[in-house]
């Protein structure tokens, strides 16, 4: 016979397995790039695709949040696209896509 707390532990551990294969929300991701890049100037805008896609990497296919953020470098205003490994975090692709002077 199993017991009660047997059968909750067994819950609990299926649960924190299929959240663990789930990954990163996406605004777990968000939350990471700011922290990371906000250091090198004042973010000052952000966004993020809330469902992962697919992303050739390597040999494999990763999924990953596409978003992007604007951030204020000195009297520029530089623009950014990136792309995170939804299960790790890591930023597997960041491209700076436009640049403007503040005023």
């Amino acid at each position: 016979m199993v017991s009660v707390l047997g059968l909750a532990g067994l819950a609990g551990y299926s649960a924190g397995y299929l959240l663990a294969d789930r990954g990163l929300s996406s605004e777990q991701v968000l939350r990471h790039v700011i922290n990371t890049f906000e250091a090198n100037g004042e973010i000052i805008g952000t966004w993020i695709h809330k469902h992962p896609e697919k992303y050739p990497y390597q040999d494999s296919i990763l999924r990953v949040y596409h978003g992007g953020f604007r951030q204020q470098v000195g009297y520029e205003i530089l623009s950014y696209e990136f792309f995170v490994d939804r299960r790790t975090g890591t930023v597997v692709e960041l491209q700076l896509t436009d640049s403007t002077e503040a005023k």
